[in-house]
């Protein structure tokens, strides 16, 4: 894969992120589920599995937001175990907000990561 591959994938994980982010921002939850899984792929293409962390939080929070509390624990202890997360303070506190965020009722939920 060339250095053009390479950027072009970039481009298209920025541009499915701010996809993703629509779809939770509008609510349609499955849909961005899809589109976080399209970037887990990219991420996979560009044998960039432990950059994914950031991805598989995202999906534990639309997990979240659709009450899914096992899948939501599921996928950021698969995060949790990335160590480019763990060298990274922000990740580490989305970890533990988003762990927090699962004893909480839905009404009170933080759910921005």
């Amino acid at each position: 894969m060339n250095k053009d591959d390479i950027q072009s994938i970039s481009n298209l994980i920025n541009d499915l992120d701010q996809k993703a982010a629509k779809a939770v921002a509008d609510k349609e939850y499955d849909e961005a589920v899809t589109i976080y899984q399209e970037i887990l792929g990219a991420y996979e293409t560009l044998r960039l599995e432990k950059s994914c962390g950031r991805t598989l939080l995202n999906i534990a929070n639309v997990m979240l937001l659709k009450g899914d509390t096992e899948k939501a624990k599921e996928y950021i202890d698969i995060a949790a175990d990335i160590n480019d997360l763990q060298n990274d303070y922000m990740d580490c506190v989305n970890i533990q907000i988003l762990r927090s965020n699962m004893y909480l009722p839905s009404a009170y939920r933080c759910v921005e990561v």
